[in-house]
């Protein structure tokens, strides 16, 4: 039975626009690398510096996540220059960036303790 379909319409259309998923993914990751940033930042000022392994296993993952997404936001300016979703992708690019460079700070104040 013809169900009025054309044979080219594709059945999964909200599949069709995969750009906004890839522009969107590095500035929510690094939203919340800024959030685990800003979490471990508390808890140590709190305790001291002296906050103990798990902050610093969260301070690391928050760290990977923020590289992640700065390398992913750099591929993603690269890939969409001429594009309206352009200036999403370099709020993600300048948000991780800035969130990558507090990590490494925060790495080193711990390395000089």
């Amino acid at each position: 039975m013809d169900s009025g379909r054309d044979k080219n319409d594709k059945r999964y259309t909200f599949l069709k626009d995969t750009t906004v998923n890839e522009i969107r993914m590095p500035l929510i990751l690094a939203i919340c690398a800024a959030a685990v940033l800003g979490i471990v930042l508390f808890i140590s000022y709190v305790y001291a510096g002296e906050a103990g392994a798990a902050i610093g296993a969260a301070g690391l993952a928050g760290m990977l996540t923020a590289f992640y997404s700065f390398a992913q936001s750099l591929r993603m300016l690269r890939k969409h220059q001429n594009e309206p979703r352009f200036y999403a992708a370099v709020l993600s690019t300048i948000l991780s960036g800035v969130v990558s460079i507090g990590y490494l700070a925060l790495f080193l104040l711990g390395l000089g303790k």
